[in-house]
């Protein structure tokens, strides 16, 4: 039993690391998450890991590509970065994915 939950853990780890991109421009962040195809668009499970800045600018591109803040990892240490939204100054990423 042991082994059989370990196999099903890992496999479900590997799965998320797949799925999951760090992502360093707005472009690239669009990429990411358009549609394939756009007349029947895939689901996307993937999540990606951004510089941010809070505010209202965030927010209204965040909307207009129908993806959400997920949540901000509190066991990330500082990175220095350029938020991918607005360019001011970042130090730390959250998480997105799309809204559904």
């Amino acid at each position: 039993l042991e082994e059989l939950q370990q196999a099903i853990f890992d496999r479900a780890i590997a799965r998320r690391e797949d799925a999951t991109r760090h992502i360093e421009a707005w472009d690239e962040f669009v990429e990411f998450f358009t549609p394939k195809n756009q007349e029947q668009p895939e689901i996307h499970g993937g999540l990606a890991y951004a510089h941010f800045a809070e505010g209202d600018e965030m927010e209204t591109r965040l909307k207009e590509i129908k993806v959400t803040a997920r949540c901000i990892p509190l066991d990330q240490s500082d990175e220095p970065g350029t938020c991918i939204f607005s360019g001011q100054p970042s130090t730390r990423r959250a998480v997105f994915a799309k809204a559904y």
